[in-house]
């Protein structure tokens, strides 16, 4: 291969990067793959969006990198898709991981790591796999006179999903997973991920609601993610990408997106409670990071002394979501999950109560709680919470 000069580099970068539309894949929770989309729309250029099982591809132009890893609340990682080919033998996927222009995305002198995963597959060697896909990939910068690292740790991540012996090569433009918003370094035992909470608040429309509060909040996730997306915030606004370190990166382009996000005081309140005081510490530090203090209120307090109707007084549309007390969880509270529901159930009149449970029966009636008189929406969601597979139940306590 011959070298290529600085000015063609330009050239084809322009061409078949900046200028160019793009494959993308939004990863999300299994479940949430309904509420996704919805927000994947919303991206300048988008179009052939597809719902499938962990997430959404869709095609826009390369701007979109910049959108939707500032914007998209239930997104995990955004994948551009760089090459799709069988991969049967080694050699085959070597070949094709060689013909990538590597020299256009990865940046010269720095580091890359590659991540493989193959199921039903005659290349099932994972670290054989991986280093062959580094060999390919360092060969073609050094035939272009560009340099890489191949560090397993690398922050500039290359997925290799081979399913079938058909290969999938994307790279991973987020980085870290996106429910690491960068504005909640404190947290506690068992918290639930910002990207869960974000899906959840947006599946049972929380913008309908004039106070919502969570009383068992431990640092604060469903009030913060409330308040932030009532705001206008963007989810990633307060951190850092890996496409931030690739040639195709505009710093400016970057800032002016951001400042894009319509910035607006949020309608409503937003209480959490909780009676581990350690846990409000964590919340308060939270809200001051994520420049909400005064929006959000955080209180120690044991959820069978919070006076929810001095709380929701005023309001018409009163919203309850929560993290309940279930098994790790327990011992924050006291209470056992029934008795935590039981407890809202005669306390929330007028309110819509929305919950989290690994227990897919809390709505029948065998179960003896309270919540077999109210009118359920059955399980609104299911999705796993941190290995636990779990329920979004909605309820309308009269």
């Amino acid at each position: 291969m011959q070298m290529p000069s600085p000015n063609s580099l330009r050239r084809r970068l322009k061409r078949r990067v900046l200028k160019a539309s793009h494959s993308y894949f939004a990863s999300c929770s299994p479940g949430f793959e309904g509420v996704l989309p919805q927000e994947v729309s919303q991206i300048p250029g988008v179009s052939d969006t597809a719902m499938v099982h962990g997430g959404v591809s869709f095609l826009a132009p390369l701007d979109a990198i910049y959108w939707a890893n500032l914007g998209l609340n239930t997104a995990h990682r955004v994948l551009l898709r760089l090459r799709e080919f069988p991969a049967h033998t080694f050699s085959m996927l070597f070949d094709q991981v060689n013909r990538v222009d590597w020299e256009l995305w990865l940046p010269d002198g720095g580091s890359f790591s590659v991540r493989v995963s193959a199921k039903e597959s005659r290349l099932n060697m994972k670290k054989r796999l991986e280093e062959t896909c580094g060999l390919a990939i360092q060969q073609r910068l050094s035939a272009c006179g560009a340099n890489a690292t191949y560090d397993h740790d690398s922050m500039v991540e290359i997925t290799v999903r081979i399913v079938n012996n058909r290969a999938v090569l994307s790279l991973n433009t987020s980085g870290p997973n996106l429910y690491k918003r960068g504005y909640k370094p404190y947290s506690v035992v068992a918290p639930i991920r910002e990207t869960l909470a974000a899906g959840i608040l947006l599946a049972i429309g929380h913008h309908h609601f004039d106070v919502i509060v969570d009383p068992f909040c431990g640092s604060g996730t469903f009030v913060l993610e409330a308040a932030r997306i009532t705001s206008g915030k963007p989810a990633g606004g307060d951190r850092q990408f890996t496409f931030m370190q690739l040639p195709f990166f505009n710093e400016s382009k970057f800032k002016r997106i951001r400042s894009s996000f319509t910035k607006r005081l949020p309608v409503g309140k937003y209480f959490g409670f909780d009676i581990s005081g350690r846990s409000i510490q964590a919340a308060r530090m939270n809200a001051e990071k994520a420049q909400l203090t005064g929006v959000v209120v955080f209180e120690e307090s044991d959820v069978r002394t919070v006076d929810f109707n001095q709380l929701g007084a005023r309001e018409q549309r009163r919203l309850v979501v929560t993290n309940p007390p279930y098994g790790r969880r327990v011992a924050t509270s006291g209470l056992s999950e029934k008795q935590a529901l039981n407890t809202l159930v005669d306390k929330l009149s007028g309110w819509t109560l929305a919950f989290v449970s690994p227990d897919r029966s809390l709505y029948n009636k065998s179960l003896n709680t309270k919540l077999a008189g109210v009118a359920m929406k059955s399980r609104a969601l299911a999705f796993s919470n941190g290995g636990i597979q779990t329920y979004l139940y909605v309820a309308e306590i009269p």
